[in-house]
């Protein structure tokens, strides 16, 4: 049995084989990203950068508000991104005018808008649960980085397989919407063998920290605040949504008593490299 084989994406804890096929991509909406986006602490984004030492050219797929980009551009001088919602590239074309460092393009993780063999770094940092093809979308990660660069590589984060934020949504929300449960396993085991099978036979994984912070001082309001959140993440303006707030606030009050102001939201980092 692979690392991939059992998930435990729930607040009980009870393992669950890894399915025979993904569910439906989620839809995230520009204005449930920005009323979950400052809550994000991201402790993934050193361990991304430090698997990217020594690249030069860098590649984000799915650059979302930028926060990954940004740290990038800073510290390996530039970063080219490609973006799929026109909010979010609006908003860092922004950021580009101010900053030369970062160049941003409207596009699809499937059909990248870059020449093969451009970029000896490419990031996908939370991603491959929201495009339509992930087997497409790696395999136009592979056709970028560049074949003739020995230190070329392709850094995937998803979540891990005890993530509490994705445990909390597969058993309030997606019950709720009768959709089958996330398996961010599901997702890095089709990333990992697609990047086999083209030859990045060297992969290793780290489990990277983010939290969902939640520190309203009143209990109450925290509860209902953190399921708005989360309830907006995956299905902003579902028709069952107050139902979805109703069953997460019954787990958060539980969940609070354990960890009084974070939700867990921990991925795994997958560095591939030839």
């Amino acid at each position: 049995m692979s690392w991939f084989d059992v998930k435990c994406y729930s607040p009980c804890g009870a393992p669950e084989r890894m399915p025979a096929r993904r569910r439906r991509p989620h839809r995230l909406t520009h204005q449930a990203w920005a009323l979950a986006s400052s809550r994000f602490v991201r402790n993934d984004i050193p361990p991304i950068l430090d698997a990217l030492d020594g690249c030069r050219r860098i590649l984000d797929v799915g650059g979302g508000t930028g926060a990954v980009v940004r740290r990038i551009a800073e510290r390996f001088g530039g970063c080219i991104t490609v973006e799929p919602d026109a909010a979010n590239v609006s908003a860092m074309d922004e950021e580009r005018r101010e900053d030369g460092r970062i160049r941003v393009l409207h596009g699809r993780a499937e059909s990248l808008p870059l020449e093969e063999d451009t970029f000896d770094g490419v990031v996908s940092a939370w991603v491959l649960h929201y495009v339509d093809d992930v087997v497409g979308a790696v395999q136009e990660m592979i056709r970028v980085c560049d074949k003739r660069d020995p230190g070329s590589r392709i850094v995937i984060v998803q979540g891990a397989p005890d993530n509490e934020m994705v445990g909390l949504l597969n058993s309030n929300c997606c019950a709720v919407a009768g959709d089958e449960a996330e398996h961010h396993g599901h997702l890095l085991a089709t990333a990992a063998d697609v990047l086999w099978s083209h030859g990045f036979k060297n992969v290793d994984m780290v489990r990277v920290n983010v939290e969902l912070r939640c520190d309203e001082a009143d209990l109450e309001e925290r509860i209902a605040r953190a399921a708005e959140v989360l309830q907006r993440f995956w299905y902003d303006r579902h028709p069952a949504a107050e139902i979805m707030k109703m069953r997460l606030s019954a787990d958060l009050r539980a969940r609070f008593t354990r960890t009084p102001t974070s939700i867990g939201d921990d991925g795994i980092m997958m560095v591939a490299r030839r």
